[in-house]
């Protein structure tokens, strides 16, 4: 099953606060999930890349732009797309 829309929402917003050129963060998705494109991306290779985000210091806030105080935000709900 690929990922939805706000997961790949949320990858473009790691790399930019990473400031990762389109190679880069093309070359992050290859190394770590076996893909050239966050639309080929499954649900592991998504845990894989924002696992590699997230040990890298990005942390996902909640609207308001506080932290996200339980587990990780980017873990979809069973009913999200």
């Amino acid at each position: 099953m690929t990922i939805n829309n706000r997961q790949k929402a949320l990858l473009h917003v790691a790399k930019g606060k990473f400031g990762l050129s389109d190679n880069e963060y093309r070359s992050c998705l290859v190394h770590l999930a076996g893909v050239e494109s966050s639309v080929d991306l499954d649900q592991d290779g998504f845990e894989v890349i924002m696992g590699f985000f997230e040990w890298r210091g990005f942390r996902p806030l909640v609207a308001d732009g506080r932290p996200m105080a339980t587990g990780p935000a980017w873990r979809p709900s069973p009913n999200s797309n």
